[in-house]
């Protein structure tokens, strides 16, 4: 995103949305130009004028027609955004290993219930080398999760956690530290790889009351990104917050601001990746308002075809909702614009105590 990505949004309506449960509007931003410097000193010498954006209007989306090109300061039909609601389960199978829902609810149990019956050849290769996952306690709400699967070297795994899943690589000795948002104030997360050997451990995070968290969760090349524009920021300011500048822990600690979190490789095929931003509600220092938006950039892996993700909120230690979103992407010749998806989350009202 270049840095003067704010002057490049293009007043395109986007005709056609359907939804259920909440509304949901787009717009298309212009794409990139690498040339930002030479337009900025044009602009220098001409009247300033802020980009119209125009939201979608709740209009019947006609058949399914066939992406069309993007024409210069026409709109652009964009097809099928729905919203469903969905309740809080495991998400599908990592793409080389099927029933991970079924895999990961084994490893609770069995985590349970140590007793609980295993494959001969399982328990030897179990006895010989375990699998094991801790979770500890951070600020902020978080959790730092060791794992350690001396026979599981550089191999993929599955984090499973209240509904959000990403996917990691263990280093050369099959271990891995992680810090990941807690959703749940008695946190329970499950590591999984793809045999189905796996690990869970738990961790009481009373902190979590104090903040509000918001999950988009996705599995390949959508594209997606959350932002979060606090107390009136504009992109590149100091206040937003998202994937370049995530900013440390330590701001919503000291009730100064949020944090964005990246979970996820992205570096695996098909990865599993989640983005959090979390915002200290409890102990804000100011008043005022966080806007949060969703965006997804047209690319070659992306345009034409439907991007499936699922968004996932939780305020002050309170799971509140756990949504599935499907977009139809525009076609290939607008690639390196973005698509920005609003109202797919509720801003943030400050009130300070």
């Amino acid at each position: 995103m270049p840095l003067a990505k704010a002057r490049l949004i293009k007043g395109v309506a986007i005709a056609g949305a359907t939804l259920c449960v909440a509304g949901v509007s787009g717009v298309l931003m212009e794409r990139h130009s690498r040339q930002v410097a030479a337009e900025q000193a044009a602009e220098a010498s001409a009247p300033a004028r802020q980009p119209a954006v125009q939201e979608a209007k709740a209009v019947a989306l006609p058949a399914a027609p066939v992406p069309q090109a993007l024409p210069e300061a026409e709109t652009l039909p964009l097809q099928d955004i729905e919203l469903t609601s969905s309740p809080v389960v495991l998400p599908e199978a990592e793409p080389t290993h099927g029933g991970f829902g079924a895999e990961a609810q084994l490893v609770q149990a069995q985590a349970a219930d140590p007793t609980a019956p295993k494959d001969e050849a399982d328990a030897e290769v179990a006895n010989d080398c375990p699998v094991t996952l801790t979770a500890e306690p951070a600020a902020a709400a978080m959790v730092t999760l060791t794992l350690d699967a001396p026979c599981y070297a550089e191999d993929r795994v599955a984090f499973h956690h209240e509904g959000m899943v990403f996917s990691e690589l263990t280093d050369a000795e099959g271990a891995l530290t992680l810090s990941v948002p807690a959703l749940a104030e008695y946190a329970i997360f499950v590591a999984v790889f793809q045999d189905g050997e796996g690990a869970s451990a738990e961790a009481e995070v009373s902190s979590l009351a104090f903040y509000d968290r918001s999950v988009v969760q996705w599995q390949g090349e959508t594209g997606l990104e959350l932002h979060a524009l606090e107390y009136g920021a504009n992109y590149d300011d100091s206040g937003h917050v998202w994937a370049e500048t995530p900013r440390d822990v330590s701001v919503a600690a000291r009730g100064e601001g949020g944090f964005l979190t990246v979970l996820g490789n992205a570096d695996l095929p098909q990865a599993r990746l989640a983005h959090v931003y979390s915002f200290p509600l409890g102990i804000a220092r100011q008043a005022g308002t966080i806007d949060l938006s969703v965006e997804a950039q047209v690319t070659e892996a992306n345009c034409g075809r439907e991007i499936t993700a699922q968004v996932i909120h939780v305020s002050e230690g309170t799971f509140g909702s756990f949504h599935d979103l499907n977009v139809t992407m525009p076609a290939c010749d607008a690639t390196g614009d973005y698509l920005l998806l609003k109202n797919l989350l509720d801003d943030l009202k400050i009130a300070v105590k």
